[in-house]
């Protein structure tokens, strides 16, 4: 028993020296850094998986989830002036943490994990509504039979923005009530038509009306039209075209099968000024009819005909091949003939300018008891050699010329 008590004592003595020495500094130090970290997911740790919009004729709801791998602020899919919610519900919390930053993007606070996030509001009088996507979502559905959305692909992949457009100003064709808001979208449209050994068409897709908004709509192709450039989808021979709220030009290019007729209709939809060029090559001769034309040549003089058509317009353009007319296939412009005697041998020098409308070789007669030394076309020596009545037998020079 004493020597129990012995044992407890000696421990009791020893443990303010030992309990002053721990833990010691560079554990402190590393226990800090540890809590200071930030997250690895930093900065993207927070993500809206499915993002569902049920729009009606006089209210929205929205149904997000979100994802968060540390405690983040999302940025959320509104905007002031075209649509703000009026209640907020996070996880069934109707007072969630919000804040609206200088730029007007209103923020949501999550903690770490999954979260159901619940948007409503009412809609104004407008018949167009674009919803920022600032943190873009996987996915998005659209619940609607008020509203055609644009700037969703067919796999509900979304674009930087959403537009809402009420599907009884569609059916009218133009929004016929005065309302605020930004001009509907306005595009020019300029198809050149390039004829040479290959077909071709360089389509120019610029916005007239002030950037601010998506555009899509089907710009219809040609027959035969093949488009080249990437990242463009087709379908159906029409080109589905998405121009995102930032973006005020948009050029592509094509190949055409050549074809004896094309027939250049303008379209109806009315968001679109078109017009039409046709650069042809002089392997090529065409007539059309229909629209006339409001100019033929370009700035420098270039035969280039020029169409500015209204929506339904068309004009018929005929291709065809020239017929050929028979005639000289070689041309002397000029020529000039330089001697010079000598005591032995005279140099004579046959300079001339030609023309000839088909390639191939061209005789020249020589002088009888002529040696062709050179011949040089456009400055650069040809290895022509000279035969026929021109070569003497029995000429000294000719044979070092020609052996044999």
């Amino acid at each position: 028993m004493p020597r129990f008590i012995a044992v407890v004592l000696l421990l009791l003595l020893s443990w303010p020296a030992f309990g002053a020495s721990f833990p010691p500094a560079e554990l402190l130090q590393e226990l800090s850094q540890r809590l200071s970290k930030p997250a690895e997911c930093q900065p993207h740790c927070a993500t809206i998986q499915h993002l569902e919009i049920k729009a009606g004729a006089e209210q929205i709801q929205m149904q997000l989830e979100v994802y968060a791998g540390d405690q983040s602020a999302i940025p959320l899919p509104v905007k002031e002036g075209q649509w703000w919610p009026a209640e907020y519900r996070l996880d069934g919390d109707s007072n969630p943490v919000l804040m609206r930053d200088s730029q007007g993007i209103l923020w949501i606070l999550v903690s770490e994990g999954q979260h159901l996030l619940e948007l409503s509001g009412p809609t104004s009088v407008r018949s167009q509504l674009d919803l920022p996507l600032p943190l873009s979502p996987a996915r998005i559905k659209v619940i609607s039979e008020e509203w055609v959305v644009n700037g969703l692909d067919e796999n509900g992949v979304p674009e930087q923005q959403l537009q809402l457009i009420r599907k009884k100003q569609v059916e009218a064709g133009s929004g016929e009530s005065l309302e605020p808001g930004v001009l509907p979208p306005l595009l020019e449209v300029t198809r050149i038509l390039h004829f040479g050994i290959e077909w071709s068409v360089d389509t120019h897709i610029r916005r007239i009306s002030p950037p601010g908004s998506p555009v899509t709509l089907n710009l219809a192709l040609l027959p035969g039209e093949a488009v080249i450039t990437s990242g463009l989808e087709v379908d159906s021979g029409s080109l589905q075209l998405r121009l995102p709220a930032n973006q005020s030009e948009l050029t592509f290019t094509s190949k055409i099968t050549p074809v004896e007729q094309i027939i250049l209709s303008a379209s109806d939809d009315k968001r679109l000024s078109e017009k039409w060029q046709l650069d042809v090559g002089p392997v090529w001769h065409i007539d059309f009819e229909g629209l006339p034309v409001i100019h033929h040549q370009d700035g420098s003089g270039a035969w280039l005909p020029t169409w500015a058509p209204w929506p339904g317009e068309e004009v018929n353009v005929n291709i065809s091949r020239p017929i050929a007319k028979k005639g000289n296939l070689l041309t002397i412009d000029k020529s000039m003939l330089e001697v010079t005697p000598g005591r032995r041998v005279t140099d004579s020098k046959l300079s001339f300018e030609l023309r000839a409308s088909r390639g191939g070789q061209h005789k020249i007669q020589l002088p009888s008891g002529a040696v062709l030394r050179s011949v040089k076309i456009d400055g650069v020596a040809q290895p022509v050699r000279q035969s026929g009545a021109g070569c003497r037998s029995g000429c000294r020079e000719c044979q070092s010329q020609y052996p044999g």
